[in-house]
Order: structure tokens, then C-alpha cells, then sequence
């Protein structure tokens, strides 16, 4: 009987020449292990091909076979179908493994990333959340702090999505409990700006400027340009919804907008922001002239988007 270490010594010729002649779970094996070989060459579509079929020939055997070995085939099928981004066979697949994982107390946090990917690329915030929490009860367990925080963190972001903001505060609060027991300062300072974020979501500027003010020069030293911008930002936002000069406050985003000289996709992400963010603001100004101002911000923001997009 092969074992996979065996499988793994043969040749991919070799494999193929075989696999005419086994059947049953060692025919799942050779798949797999062809599958594997494809997937290390970036041949995501012959991979996943193969793995289907491996799974296939698992799931002829129904009784005679592990369920283990059904998770395994289920797995792959959506780690290849995640690389071909088809997050609907990702989901099909990977939800069929998680439930017989946790009949059968074989589920492993760590191969499950995807699913929540997913989740998101189809907007199914609420399974995001609900899969995040298992995460985090996973994680609990074990006493694993950092990725229980992480956990919480994520999901605050994903009740602020949802306009849920009193939730999300409780997840950010919490995750905060969690980051400080981890020692992870970087951590806890980008959960703290989550905080404030939602603060802000809540009307309650006193609280979310006291934050930010204090991440703004943490965030600097740190070199997290992002996480910097941002915070300058929702201090912008801040002084805008407070009775700032409006002008001045516009003036000053413009002026933030300068400061992202990135070109990644999270950069054009906050550039995107920061363009919607004028955009709002001279149409809640009025007038001819920031109704035009506002018209050319929006062919930026176009132009922006249509960047993420290609």
C-alpha cells in the first residue's frame, strides 16, 4: 500500500502511468498528489480539475473511506478554486468541510482563511462574522491572544460595514482586552484607531478625537502610512462635524490627499476615501462654484476606481 510519502517520491510521469491501475482511495491519492505537483507550478486549472476529481472518487467510496480524508479533498478543491477566484465553488466546497469538521472535531482554524475571503469578495458580511466568531472561540481555547484580538478586530470592522456600530465598539473594546494581554503594541494601536473610527460612526467626536490625536504621531513613528493618513483624516472629519471652518477643513484634505505617494491598491483605496470625502463636503457646502469643484473631484474619483478595477 502506497503511503503518500511513497507517492510523493514518483515521478509525475511515473504518477500518471499508475494511475490507471489503482482505484478507490489510493486513486484519490494520485489525483491529489497530481494535483499538488499542478498547483506548485501555478497550473491552478489543471489542479483543481484534479482535485475535483479526487474528491469525486472520495465521495463514490461514501462509507468505506475517512472523514478525514473527505476534508482533505474538500480543501483543496477550494484552495485551488480560491487562486482561479471562483469564490462560489470556494464556499460550496470549503462549508462542506468546516461542517464535517466540526462533527467530527477535525477542524483546524487555519485552513478555513479562505472561506472568510470569500464570504467577503460576496458581500456575505453576517457569515464573515459568524466564521470569525467560531475563530475566535477556537483561539480562546487555546489561549492564542494575539489571533483572538485579530479575531475581534475583524469583526468590529465588518459590524461597522453593517451600520452596527454599537456591536462593533463592543468587538473593538474587547479585542483591545485582548491585544494589551498579547503584548503586541502595533496590534493594540491599530485597534484603537478601529475605536475611534467607530466612535466617530456614533457621534461621539469628543471621545474619537482624544484617540486619534494620540495614534496620529504613534502612527507616524511606526512609518504606517496608512494607518496615518487615516487618522489625520477622521481628525479632519471630526473638525468638520464640530463647526470648523468648512473651507479650512476642505483645504486641509486636499492637502492630506498630497500625502499618499503609494500606488497599491490600499493607497488608491485611501485615495478613493479621501476623494468621496471632498466630494461630500462641497456638496453639503453648496453653491455654484463647489458644485463644479465637486464635478471635477468626481472624474477623479472615476478615474480612481476604475484603477481598482482593472
Amino acid at each position: 500500500m502506497f503511503e503518500h510519502e511513497d507517492l510523493m517520491k514518483l515521478s509525475e510521469n511515473e504518477l500518471w502511468d499508475q494511475l490507471p491501475n489503482v482505484e478507490g482511495e489510493l486513486k484519490s491519492d494520485f489525483l491529489y498528489e497530481l494535483s499538488r505537483r499542478s498547483f506548485d507550478k501555478s497550473d491552478f486549472k489543471s489542479a483543481l480539475a484534479l482535485a475535483e476529481q479526487s474528491r469525486d472518487v472520495i465521495l463514490s467510496l461514501k462509507d468505506l473511506t475517512s472523514d478525514a480524508e473527505l476534508v482533505k479533498t474538500y480543501l483543496v478543491v477550494g484552495l485551488n478554486a480560491n487562486k482561479l477566484g471562483n469564490h462560489d465553488l470556494v464556499i460550496s466546497n470549503m462549508e462542506k468541510a468546516l461542517e464535517i469538521s466540526k462533527a467530527n472535531n477535525l477542524d483546524r482554524v487555519e485552513d478555513y482563511s479562505i472561506l472568510g475571503e470569500a464570504y467577503e469578495q460576496k458581500g456575505e458580511t453576517e457569515k464573515v462574522i459568524e466564521l470569525l466568531e467560531w475563530q475566535f472561540e477556537k483561539y480562546n481555547q487555546i489561549d492564542d491572544d494575539l489571533s483572538c484580538a485579530s479575531c475581534l478586530g475583524q469583526m468590529a470592522i465588518h459590524y461597522k460595514v453593517l451600520e452596527k456600530y454599537e456591536q462593533a465598539l463592543g468587538k473593538a473594546e474587547l479585542a483591545l482586552d485582548f491585544s494589551k494581554k498579547a503584548g503586541d503594541t502595533y496590534i493594540t494601536l491599530l485597534i484603537h484607531s478601529y475605536v475611534a473610527e467607530i466612535l466617530y460612526e456614533l457621534q461621539r467626536y469628543v471621545e474619537a478625537e482624544k484617540i486619534a490625536e494620540k495614534l496620529i504621531p504613534s502612527f507616524e513613528l511606526l512609518n504606517n502610512r496608512i494607518s496615518f493618513v487615516d487618522m489625520k483624516l477622521l481628525n479632519l472629519q471630526i473638525m468638520w462635524m464640530t463647526g470648523a471652518n468648512k473651507k479650512e477643513v476642505i483645504k486641509s484634505i486636499k492637502e492630506l490627499a498630497l500625502e499618499i505617494q503609494a500606488t497599491d491598491e490600499e493607497a488608491v483605496d485611501q485615495r478613493i476615501r479621501i476623494e468621496t470625502t471632498i466630494i461630500n463636503c462641497l456638496e453639503d457646502i453648496g453653491g455654484w462654484e463647489n458644485i463644479k469643484e465637486a464635478g471635477k473631484s468626481k472624474k477623479r474619483l472615476a478615474d480612481l476606481e476604475e484603477l481598482v478595477t482593472v
